[in-house]
């Protein structure tokens, strides 16, 4: 097999990988999109493409939402701009193993989740119910993790705010000041060419941060999707299991089978005594040019013992 397949495969079975896989699909997304748009635009046919945009965007008006409610999910998975994917990728990853060491990676996994949600409801509600938004709705919709990636920076910020990244140019950095900054350049976009998109930003951070603050009062308000994710989880893990027992079964067979037609070959090459007695006296009475092609064949491998 492929060692790139291999090592794929590898990253995606390894336990407890909710970041590796979040990351996984985000960039097979944002691939798909991108030779999509390729192929397009060297064929002149960009069929595919906006079949993409069609399923994968989260569009502002509610008419056109109604009829692809899907893409409140879809479109935090969903990247086109190569800057805005290694952004989101490297801010997940590195926020995401702080809140996968404190919080477990199903927590992660539903903080993720849950601000995608929310950036999506907020963008929703802004783009259909505020007058500035109404008039300046996006043609296409909104996309991007951005929104569950500020769930994840503003949740680990609220639950541990001291503890310290070091970052280049400005050493270590407190986790309150880097949330403080990212939201707060995400309040002045809201008035920019992305409103939608820091809109976004700003419904995952209010999740991340009421996500923390209710967990802190011992109210766990991911617990129905985090029992749906670890019922989904422990499900395909006895599935592996019994695929994997089923496999070791038939090579325990396979093998048994292979041993014992092994040892009938071996018992049916050896002659038997008799059987050579009888040749031999065969051969004294009558010559040898008397024997059958089996005789000759017993009595040459007898020879071979």
């Amino acid at each position: 097999m492929n060692p790139f397949v291999e090592d794929f495969k590898r990253a995606w079975h390894k336990p407890n990988s909710i970041l590796i896989r979040l990351i996984i699909i985000n960039a097979v997304v944002f691939l798909v999109f991108l030779f999509a748009k390729i192929i397009g635009t060297i064929v002149s046919n960009k069929m595919v493409y906006d079949t993409l945009q069609f399923v994968m965007y989260l569009p502002a008006p509610l008419t056109k939402f109604m009829v692809r409610p899907w893409t409140v999910f879809t479109y935090f998975f969903t990247h086109e701009d190569l800057m805005h994917i290694v952004f989101n990728m490297f801010a997940l990853y590195w926020f995401g193993r702080i809140a996968e060491e404190y919080l477990g990676h199903l927590k992660t996994l539903v903080l993720y989740v849950y601000g995608g949600l929310a950036g999506g409801i907020l963008y929703l509600l802004a783009y259909n119910f505020i007058p500035f938004f109404i008039n300046i709705q996006p043609a296409i919709g909104v996309i991007g993790a951005s929104a569950s990636v500020y769930a994840i920076i503003a949740g680990t910020a609220t639950l541990l705010p001291n503890y310290g990244l070091h970052l280049l140019f400005f050493g270590r950095v407190q986790l309150k000041y880097i949330a403080i900054f990212v939201i707060l350049l995400s309040v002045i976009g809201s008035i920019g060419s992305n409103a939608g998109g820091n809109l976004a930003h700003l419904g995952g951070a209010l999740l991340g941060f009421l996500f923390i603050k209710s967990y802190q009062r011992n109210i766990n308000i991911g617990l129905p999707l985090e029992k749906l994710f670890s019922f989904t989880e422990n499900l395909f893990r006895k599935s592996g299991r019994k695929t994997n027992n089923r496999q070791k079964k038939k090579q325990k067979a396979h093998k048994a089978t292979a041993n014992q037609t092994f040892s009938n070959d071996l018992a049916d090459d050896i002659p038997n005594q008799d059987e050579i007695d009888t040749i031999l006296d065969k051969i004294s009475q009558k010559g040898y040019e008397s024997l059958t092609r089996k005789e000759k064949e017993i009595l040459f491998k007898a020879s071979q013992k």
